[in-house]
């Protein structure tokens, strides 16, 4: 690689690399790096088997007009009825206090306090 090739003198080109690496060993050698570079091929596996869409349903609760928590589960009053977005949204310092300290109680469900 001292001087470049006919078609660049300042370094070898991409064809004569090529060209002087087959004439070389035509076969493929395990130490040789361009060899080695030739072949490398992606695995079936590694491959997506499909394009994934958007998700299914409606996940936006403002839309909807029932918050939900974490896991998906509406948010209910004291009576049992589900809270609306409008009613959450204007006691939800008071209601998230509620809901933390009944989540940082040791007593257990059922049990008197």
């Amino acid at each position: 690689m001292s001087g470049g090739c006919p078609h660049n003198r300042a370094y070898e080109c991409n064809d004569c690399t090529e060209a002087r690496h087959a004439a070389e060993h035509p076969e493929l050698v395990d130490g040789c790096l361009a060899c080695k570079l030739g072949t490398i091929q992606v695995s079936q596996r590694v491959k997506p088997k499909r394009v994934s869409g958007p998700p299914s349903g409606n996940h936006n609760e403002w839309e909807r007009g029932i918050p939900t928590d974490h896991r998906g589960v509406p948010f209910l009053d004291s009576t049992g009825t589900v809270i609306g977005v409008k009613k959450y949204a204007e006691n939800r310092h008071a209601l998230e206090a509620e809901r933390r300290r009944l989540h940082n109680d040791p007593a257990p469900f059922g049990a008197a306090s």
